[in-house]
C-alpha cells in the first residue's frame, strides 16, 4: 500500500491498486495480473514466489524489509521507496 500511494500522490499515477497475495481470490489476482503493465512486489523472494509465474516477467522486486512502520505514509518508509524508485529510474 505504501508503494501505492507514493505513485499516486507525488507522481500523480491513477492507474495504481495495491492488492495482496493472500487477500485477493485467484480469480481476482489473475484479472489484475492479467491488466497490470507493471508489478511492484513490496517484500521478498517468498512473496514473488506466491505471483504466478506467468506473471512474474512484470515484476519489480522492492526487498525493504519488515513492516516496522505501520503506516503507508510513515516519511521514514517514504524516502526509502523515493530511493527505491530512482534506482529503477522510475523517477529522476
Amino acid at each position: 500500500m505504501a508503494m501505492a500511494c507514493r505513485l499516486k500522490e507525488k507522481y500523480h499515477l491513477k492507474d495504481v491498486i495495491a492488492i495482496g497475495t493472500r487477500r485477493v481470490s485467484p480469480e481476482t489476482f489473475e484479472m489484475m495480473g492479467n491488466w497490470a503493465d507493471k508489478i511492484f512486489v513490496v517484500g521478498n523472494e517468498k512473496i514473488v514466489r506466491e505471483v504466478p509465474q506467468k506473471f512474474r516477467s512484470k515484476i519489480t522486486l522492492f526487498d525493504i524489509g519488515r513492516d516496522i512502520w505501520h503506516n503507508p505514509m510513515n516519511k521514514e518508509l517514504q524516502e526509502i521507496i523515493r530511493k527505491e524508485l530512482e534506482k529503477i529510474r522510475f523517477i529522476s
